[in-house]
């Protein structure tokens, strides 16, 4: 390729003078060695235009800029716990025989959707409907009641899932009987009329727990605090018989009281609302009584009743502990009316005068409002 310079001296560009073109000619590289010289030196003097230069640099750097945003960004594989939820487009239950689809679907309150809603996936969701379907099945019977399989398929656009369970029920456990061992001097009638778990009816382990609780309570209305019971299960082809073991424990009395947390108020005041003395056999219904009816003097913000360990003389010593609110209150105010016009209020309160929990208020209100009548003594 050879370079070669010529000058324009038409008459078009007569007035502006001479003009310099650079021409580039084609041609082998024999003629490049003959002539590279003389052609370096007369193309630097015709190239040196800042306005070619840069329209040269810009053809050569622009284009692979724009081949960094047409290259795709290396591909992640999908991770479900990165997307907050998905709706669900289908819900599948399979393997329901004895407990109704729509049953099922009613502890699953992510999951099923609404009228004008759908279902939300999310892994952990999911997990929590099926440990809520399972404890439905558990309080139904169905002890041995498990999730065999669980598919969830994703669109081909990653936009929606498609759940699919598979239930497997396993067999129904009914209670077959109901006794006691080491029930002290209390009527088992009256016990059992307490309890959740019947004979006859569906076996329930979540509530087995709550009976014993309820039986511990009946022994104590009678004065046994310390009575402890625990629970046995015997299975044996759909049924269970159930054994309560009861360690009572002796019958206790009440034992000294001590009240604390009385600063502004009077221990004499706290004790006065008390509905068990000491020397009183334990009764827990009258601790909780006693408890509310100090509450609801409205003198203490929290009032909390223990009950320590046994003494030598079979006695439960009682501790109350009481936080107690302010009872002085200000109150100023202020407002206008057609009749009395500007009006200025003032009142002050003591809810506990002088520890006695008694209350003493006083309200005054100032404004224009007066009669022309005479006083009448």
């Amino acid at each position: 390729m050879r370079i070669s310079r010529t000058i324009d001296r038409s008459t078009a560009s007569s007035s502006r003078g001479a003009q310099a073109r650079l021409r580039i000619i084609p041609g082998s590289p024999g003629d490049g060695k003959r002539s590279g010289a003389a052609g370096s030196s007369m193309g630097c003097e015709s190239v040196a235009r800042p306005g070619r230069t840069l329209r040269r640099f810009l053809a050569r750097a622009v284009p692979p800029l724009f081949l960094l945003f047409l290259v795709p960004a290396p591909a992640h594989p999908f991770d479900p716990r990165s997307i907050a939820s998905t709706p669900i487009r289908t819900l599948t239950i399979e393997g329901c025989e004895q407990v109704g689809r729509g049953e099922i679907e009613d502890r699953m309150t992510r999951s099923r959707g609404g009228w004008f809603r759908s279902g939300r996936y999310r892994p952990r969701w999911l997990e929590q409907d099926l440990e809520l379907v399972l404890a439905y099945y558990t309080s139904l019977g169905f002890l041995d009641a498990r999730i065999a399989e669980k598919e969830v398929r994703w669109s081909g656009d990653r936009r929606s899932v498609d759940v699919r369970i598979r239930i497997e029920e396993g067999s129904r456990t009914f209670i077959s009987s109901v006794r006691f061992e080491g029930l002290p001097d209390v009527p088992e009638s009256e016990v059992r009329a307490k309890l959740a778990l019947q004979e006859g009816k569906p076996h329930n382990r979540a509530l087995l727990s709550r009976d014993r609780a309820r039986i511990q309570s009946v022994l104590a209305e009678r004065g046994y605090a310390e009575a402890s019971v625990e629970a046995e299960e015997a299975l044996a082809k759909g049924w269970v018989d159930l054994l309560y073991r009861v360690e009572a424990g002796p019958r206790v009395r009440i034992g000294p009281i001590a009240v604390a947390g009385t600063s502004r108020t009077s221990e004499k005041f706290v004790r006065r609302e008390l509905t068990l003395r000491e020397g009183d056999w334990f009764r827990l219904a009258s601790l909780l009584d006693s408890r509310d009816r100090i509450y609801q003097t409205g003198l203490y913000s929290n009032v909390a009743i223990t009950r320590e360990g046994l003494n030598e003389n079979d006695a439960v010593p009682i501790r109350i502990d009481v936080a107690e609110k302010k009872v002085r209150s200000v109150g100023v105010g202020g407002g206008f009316g057609t009749e009395d016009r500007f009006r200025v209020s003032l009142d002050w309160s003591d809810r506990n005068l002088l520890g006695s929990g008694r209350r003493l208020a006083y309200e005054t209100v100032l404004s224009n409002l007066y009669s022309d009548r005479p006083f009448e003594q």
